[in-house]
């Protein structure tokens, strides 16, 4: 397993459809444009791939956004 550590805000360095788990811990809630993320994050992801999202704080914008769309 190789961890790369990235502005997230940027586009990613790598080919489409290259990977079939993403980490992101930590970060999304501290983002302006959380969609550009999510696009990238799709695009680099194998079909059935996995993102595992992590975010501690409960009470940011990101946070009411996952709560608002039942993602809970």
């Amino acid at each position: 397993m190789k961890f790369f550590v990235h502005n997230a805000e940027k586009e990613l360095p790598f080919s489409n459809k290259t990977f079939d788990k993403i980490l992101i811990f930590d970060v999304i809630e501290h983002l302006k444009n959380r969609e550009k993320l999510i696009k990238e994050v799709k695009r680099v992801l194998r079909k059935n791939g996995k993102i595992f999202l992590l975010t501690d704080n409960p009470q940011t914008s990101w946070k009411n956004f996952q709560k608002s769309a039942g993602l809970f």
